[in-house]
């Protein structure tokens, strides 16, 4: 999946005509975190109930997201590092994360169990713009436009972050909902895998000045090497 995340507004297109907001789910996560498959489900619940009103990233960063002989996969991100380490997510301990970062910067670190009705507040709200994404294939090079049209005026400065996310990682998990003596589940599923930011950790600019109602800006990327290990 590729996905593009706007910090400030997080926004895409239902099929109607009424452009709602898209709302993003942050969830940070760790091999070795024994709690975080509680998590993983209750984001994958989201996704069944709320469709195409929500996309997911799983972020693996932190303490628990450090490989080691037992849990030996890697699904860490220079992206999720940084964004860890500036939201401070697993200082705060996981399972965590964060509902279109909203409520920062005091009280934006959001434990799993309060994420649906956080979903609830935001989705329907009208969005300022629409994102849309189109990209192209061509052996191992990808290459993307996205593509931002407002529908408000602003003299407000956005940047786009545009990541790439894989479905369905297998990678050995630590998980307590299971009996004792077999909690080292070495088959477990990971969904909605971060692997990289196009733009970088903080995205690109959009706008260096004010915008009107219908403008659009696009964003490209060319030739983007995708690793053959995804």
């Amino acid at each position: 999946m590729i996905l593009a995340m706007n910090s400030m507004f997080c926004q895409n297109a239902n099929k109607s005509n009424l452009v709602s907001r898209k709302v993003l789910l942050e969830n940070y996560d760790g091999t070795k975190c024994g709690n975080c498959p509680l998590a993983n489900s209750t984001a994958l619940q989201m996704e069944n109930i709320y469709g195409n009103d929500i996309a997911i990233i799983n972020i693996h960063a932190g303490f628990y997201a450090n490989p080691n002989s037992t849990y030996p996969t890697d699904l860490r991100t220079q992206c999720g590092n940084d964004w860890d380490m500036f939201f401070e997510i697993s200082n705060a301990g996981n399972p965590n994360g964060m509902v279109c970062r909203k409520d920062y910067s005091s009280n934006h670190i959001k434990f799993y169990t309060s994420w649906q009705s956080e979903i609830v507040g935001i989705i329907g709200q009208s969005a300022i713009a629409e994102i849309s994404i189109s990209h192209s294939f061509i052996n191992s090079l990808m290459n993307v436009d996205v593509k931002t049209k407002f529908f408000v005026n602003t003299n407000n400065r956005y940047k786009l972050i545009t990541v790439l996310t894989e479905d369905s990682v297998i990678a050995t998990q630590l998980d307590y909902s299971l009996p004792s003596g077999s909690q080292v589940n070495s088959s477990y599923v990971h969904y909605n895998v971060l692997r990289e930011s196009l733009f970088g950790s903080w995205g690109t600019l959009l706008n260096s000045s004010s915008v009107s109602i219908n403008d659009s800006i696009t964003k490209s990327v060319s030739n983007y090497s995708v690793s053959s290990n995804y």
